[in-house]
C-alpha cells in the first residue's frame, strides 16, 4: 500500500504540484517548429566564446556541450591521436587522454600558419601509422584559409574518425565573402569520403552546427600546388 505523507491543507498542495508535472510531461512533446526556436533562442541569448569557461582552472572558451561530446568522440573511436589546430580545448583533450592513459594531442597554436608544409610535414608523421586520428580546426585558423586547412588536413582523419570545424554557427564571413558553413559544405561538395554526424549535436545547443564530420572511407591523397588535396577513392 502506497503511503500518503501530504495531509490537511498540504494535500491540496500536492495535489497541484503533480498537475503541474503532468502539465510540464505533456509539454515535453513539442514541435519540430517549437525546438527550432527554443534552439534559436537559447543560441541567441548565450554569452558565446568571448566569454570563456573554465577547465581546471585554465579557460575555454570551447562550448562545454561540445567539450562533453569530444570525449564521447574520443572514448568512442579510441583516439590514438587528436590533432587540435587553434582550438581553445586542446589542454582538455589533453588531460582526457592522461585519465584514460590513451591517445596523445598534437597541439598547433593559434597564429600559426597551420598550412605551412613543414608544419603539414610534422602533423603527417605524427599520425603516420595510427588507426584512429580525428582532427579539431578552431575558430582562430583563420576564416580565409579554413578551405586549405581542410583540404590540407582531412587526409589525416582514419575512417570512422572524426573532421571536427569549430564555430559554424555564425553568419559572419570570410574577407573572400564565405562564411565558416559555407566554407564546410563546399569541402563536403567535394569530398564524399565525409558526411555530417548531426548525432552529435544530441544536446540542441553547439557551437558547430554542421560541423561535426565523420570520415565514412578512405581517401587518396595527392600533392598539388604546395597543398594536399584529396579525392575518394
Amino acid at each position: 500500500m502506497r503511503a500518503t505523507f501530504a495531509v490537511g491543507r498540504y494535500q491540496r498542495y500536492a495535489a497541484r504540484l503533480r498537475e503541474i508535472g503532468r502539465r510540464a510531461g505533456r509539454r515535453l512533446y513539442i514541435s519540430a517548429g517549437q525546438e527550432r526556436f527554443i534552439v534559436s533562442e537559447f543560441r541567441r541569448s548565450y554569452p558565446g566564446s568571448d566569454v570563456a569557461a573554465w577547465w581546471m582552472g585554465r579557460a575555454a572558451s570551447t562550448c562545454p556541450l561540445d567539450l562533453w561530446i569530444y570525449q564521447e568522440i574520443a572514448h568512442e573511436t579510441r583516439a590514438e591521436v587528436i590533432v587540435a589546430l587553434a582550438t581553445s580545448s586542446a589542454h582538455c583533450l589533453t588531460d582526457l587522454c592522461r585519465m584514460t592513459s590513451r591517445g596523445e594531442v598534437l597541439s598547433i597554436d593559434p597564429g600559426t600558419d597551420v598550412t605551412a608544409l613543414d608544419l603539414l610535414g610534422v602533423a603527417h608523421a605524427a599520425t603516420d601509422g595510427r588507426t584512429s586520428v580525428t582532427v579539431i580546426i578552431g575558430s582562430t585558423a583563420g576564416d580565409d584559409q579554413l578551405a586549405e586547412v581542410l583540404d590540407a588536413y582531412s587526409t589525416l582523419v582514419t575512417v570512422d574518425g572524426y573532421l571536427v570545424v569549430e564555430d559554424t554557427q555564425g553568419a559572419v564571413a570570410s574577407p573572400r565573402g564565405v562564411s565558416r558553413s559555407q566554407t564546410v559544405d563546399a569541402f563536403l561538395d567535394r569530398n564524399s569520403s565525409f558526411v555530417v554526424d548531426h548525432s552529435r549535436e544530441k544536446f540542441y545547443f553547439t557551437f558547430n552546427p554542421g560541423g561535426f564530420l565523420r570520415r565514412q572511407r578512405p581517401l587518396r591523397a595527392e600533392i598539388a600546388s604546395g597543398f594536399i588535396h584529396q579525392t575518394a577513392s
